[in-house]
């Protein structure tokens, strides 16, 4: 992997599976909340990317 955008997603799919299981008993419930942070974590470090890039001289 030599792609930081992989490393990102990789890094907030973990994050997203291991807070699921923590704070959901039912799987279904686990892994909707696990998609959820997920999106949630890769969109949010899109927009400020974005964002960034056109503050930036």
């Amino acid at each position: 992997m030599h792609s930081h955008l992989l490393y990102m997603v990789a890094f907030a799919a973990a994050v997203g599976v291991v807070l699921g299981a923590m704070l959901r008993r039912e799987a279904r419930e686990a892994v909707r909340l696990a998609m959820w942070i997920t999106l949630g974590m890769v969109g949010t470090a899109l927009v400020l990317a974005w964002a960034m890039y056109f503050v930036s001289p």
